[in-house]
């Protein structure tokens, strides 16, 4: 089964790069590992959009469909900004990679 991974972002938001990167290394593991995946980069480019898609904020990582950590996007609010996690109590702009991985391998098991 193929498996898409999403990541939405807004361009004025200097976390996004951070993200694909961290989704890149994840990605090549999982593909060695015999996973199907292909990811997608998507620009969130207007509010109206932001409204739609119910947008977070910038970094926003889906896993077919799934927000990595739904729970965080909750509470942000929706519109074009930077998205912020709040991992083991420590506020970050971008998630750290191994709450990325374990994240998105808990979604590809479909829990």
């Amino acid at each position: 089964m193929k498996h898409k991974i999403e990541l939405r972002y807004w361009k004025d938001c200097p976390s996004w790069p951070i993200a694909i990167e961290r989704l890149k290394e994840i990605i090549n593991e999982l593909k060695s590992q015999g996973h199907e995946i292909e990811l997608t980069l998507y620009e969130v480019r207007t509010d109206e959009e932001a409204e739609e898609l119910r947008f977070p904020g910038s970094p926003t990582i889906l896993v077919d469909g799934k927000d990595i950590d739904e729970e965080g996007a909750r509470q942000n609010p929706v519109g074009l900004t930077c998205r912020v996690y709040n991992i083991n109590g420590k506020i970050l702009p971008v998630p750290p990679l191994e709450f990325i991985r374990e994240r998105i391998i808990s979604l590809l098991k479909g829990k």
